[in-house]
């Protein structure tokens, strides 16, 4: 096991660094790195092992705003800058890595954090059970993406491809973005079986009837909140835009646990739910935890959404309810 925390490795020959110092661990199993700053590596990142099982690399937030000012100034390969008054780059934190790879066929868990890469050009993950991505656009990316001439130069299609054989995944708000934005195809994800999605109300659901569409053993569904940012783009998956609509990826979707957590049960909250069971015809459980801040009497509030809910028309007649708080 390899713990490695905010490691600074030369901009030129970082890539072989790291991968000279991986060689040198011949049974190495896990490796976990937070903060590394390969996003100046002129060739790109790879992760190359054999032998590792576990990979946690958590590049969001690779630099320390403290330790940027202590030892850079605006132009961090100007030496005459040095000793002067230091001024933050208004791409601060906005890096993004060139190239990334895993070479890593013995992989079981992957948790990759990090700006997504203009390419994933080797991505060999043929044993990975569960992974857990928080893959996002940095703000020069959402800009080019909110443009009207919008060509993406940044493609993510290997990363999400690569991990076609995974069990469990994770996915942020920021993935799904990146899956509809950066991504030419989705793979069918015939192995997977259970599905977690963290919501945000500033971040589309655009890849979501995709991806449910492209897994056919899922069983489980989980959904950390139910915020999204409304556009035509999340289609039949909700009920935003089109309620009355017939036709839904719903209804040949084979979950039968749907999990949702932090619930405000606000009017789009209950609306939303209650299109998920009435489209949603394999449902055997829908278990919701209320987020309490959003209640101020809370055995009230539970007795209501629950009753509310237990009214409502079912595509699935055996579906159990449960309403719990924290």
């Amino acid at each position: 096991t390899l713990h490695l925390n905010s490691i600074d490795i030369s901009r030129h020959y970082g890539d072989v660094i790291f991968a000279r110092l991986l060689s040198k661990c011949p049974v190495l199993e896990e490796l976990i790195v937070n903060c590394i700053k390969w996003h100046g590596w002129k060739s790109g990142a790879s992760v190359s092992s054999s032998t590792l099982k576990r990979l946690t690399i958590d590049c969001e937030h690779y630099y320390h705003e403290s330790d940027y000012m202590l030892r850079h100034g605006p132009d961090e390969e100007d030496s005459d800058n040095l000793g002067e008054p230091l001024v933050v780059p208004a791409h601060f934190g906005t890096q993004k890595p060139r190239y990334v790879s895993f070479d890593t066929p013995n992989l079981i868990y992957l948790n990759y954090a990090d700006f997504v890469a203009l390419n994933y050009p080797l991505v060999k993950l043929d044993s990975l059970v569960e992974a857990r991505l928080d893959v996002g656009p940095n703000q020069g990316q959402m800009r080019a993406r909110d443009s009207d001439e919008f060509q993406a130069p940044w493609d993510a299609t290997n990363l999400i491809m690569g991990i076609h054989n995974v069990q469990t995944l994770h996915l942020t708000s920021d993935t799904l973005e990146v899956i509809a934005d950066f991504c030419k195809m989705v793979p069918v994800f015939h192995n997977l079986n259970h599905l977690s999605i963290e919501s945000d109300d500033e971040r589309g659901w655009h890849a979501l009837p995709l991806l449910l569409i492209n897994c056919p053993s899922l069983q489980t569904l989980v959904f950390h909140g139910l915020y999204h940012r409304v556009t035509d783009g999340c289609g039949d998956a909700c009920d935003c835009i089109s309620p009355w609509s017939s036709s839904s990826c719903l209804s040949s979707c084979p979950v039968k646990i749907l999990n949702i957590l932090n619930f405000g049960a606000t009017c789009g909250e209950m609306s939303l739910v209650k299109h998920f069971l009435k489209k949603m015809p394999l449902l055997e459980q829908l278990a919701i935890v209320l987020d309490l801040d959003a209640s101020l009497e809370e055995d009230l509030h539970l007795s209501q959404v629950f009753e509310d809910l237990r009214m409502a028309p079912r595509a699935s007649p055996k579906c159990k309810l449960e309403v719990v708080n924290y």
